[in-house]
């Protein structure tokens, strides 16, 4: 398999994941918090991304 294709589709799985932990990322993994974000919010960001890359 194309080495391209294999990093789309690991970005495309962390991307997913992301979205279904309620974070939205773009494909060059840039995101934005609505608000100024507390440390619960950065700790379910970073458990979130934890367990994304887990999957992959």
């Amino acid at each position: 398999m194309d080495v391209v294709l294999v990093r789309f589709l690991v970005l495309v799985v962390l991307l997913e994941h992301l979205f279904d932990e309620g974070f939205l990322m773009i494909n060059t993994c840039a995101a934005a918090m609505a608000t100024s974000p507390r440390n619960t919010e950065i700790d379910t960001l970073v458990a979130a991304l934890k367990n994304g890359f887990a999957k992959i």
